[in-house]
């Protein structure tokens, strides 16, 4: 991920392109700079643990949780939308426990994306504020 004082960046995850393609101009209309990957592997490579930015996942449930496990594991902090083709009240509460931050279930709004990932970016600059002055 890029460095902490790098404006944040939407980090998206999902194996099929024309998804990717469709999610990065939602994005770019809202001019947020997005880094895609179609794996979690290639995310985990690319990226270390020092960035800021939000996860959007777009992968199968397992797979997903097995990124969002890896990442926590490697000490990152990073906000995660877990995008979800299916959902109930079991498979949203085993994101969250897995380590998502958010879980939207497809269809979902657009407004609704955005708006989660603005509230993640407002609330990592507030603490980078926060830290920047000294605050715990």
């Amino acid at each position: 991920m890029s460095s902490a004082t790098a404006e944040p960046a939407i980090y998206l995850v999902h194996p099929d392109r024309h998804e990717r393609d469709r999610l990065r101009a939602l994005f770019a209309r809202h001019d947020y700079r997005v880094r895609e990957f179609e794996s979690a592997d290639s995310f985990l490579i690319a990226c270390d643990s020092e960035g800021t930015g939000c996860l959007v996942i777009g992968l199968e449930r397992p797979l997903a949780h097995e990124l969002l496990k890896r990442l926590r594991a490697s000490g990152a902090d990073i906000p995660a939308i877990m995008i979800a083709e299916r959902s109930d009240v079991p498979a949203a509460v085993s994101a969250m426990r897995a380590g998502a931050s958010a879980f939207v279930e497809k269809p979902y709004s657009h407004s609704l994306l955005v708006r989660e990932i603005r509230r993640f970016f407002v609330t990592t600059r507030s603490l980078q504020l926060m830290k920047s002055q000294g605050v715990p």
